[in-house]
């Protein structure tokens, strides 16, 4: 199980073999005492698609499980892939322009074309990229 990622849910709709779980995703210090006095505490609503596993109603507390691959996946396709891009356009644009502003600007531009075609390529990564849902056990608690 080392390689899976798990969330707990509830399910917010049903259709066609297919379920959209809501959770909740807490910072780190969500759970602190002092939270109501600090800025830093947040906690977000995310709603996400997954293939219900078993039948499911409205309402279930499922547990929500993906690998960690696509975890990884996830992050270097949003994260590390454009944060090369705008390095090395910035470390090669610099050699031959002298203008800092138009260096930044262009390695900026420079990722307009990367998520155009993430963009195009969603299905294929949606297809790949699937969370899995599963009714929680009712003696855990």
């Amino acid at each position: 199980m080392a390689n899976q990622i798990s969330h707990t849910g509830i399910v917010e709709s049903v259709s066609a073999g297919k379920v959209i779980v809501v959770i909740e995703q807490q910072s780190a210090c969500a759970a602190c005492d002092v939270k109501t006095h600090c800025a830093a505490a947040e906690s977000k609503e995310k709603h996400i698609e997954a293939v219900a596993l078993q039948p499911l109603a409205k309402g279930d507390r499922v547990e929500l499980s993906g690998s960690s691959a696509m975890a990884w996946e996830a992050v270097a396709l949003a994260y590390i892939i454009p944060f090369v891009i705008l390095i090395g356009m910035a470390f090669f644009l610099s050699v031959f322009i002298d203008n800092e502003a138009v260096v930044g600007t262009v390695s900026i531009a420079a990722l307009i074309p990367y998520f155009i075609i993430l963009h195009f390529l969603s299905p294929r990564f949606s297809r790949r990229m699937v969370f899995y849902a599963k009714k929680q056990d009712s003696n855990l608690g």
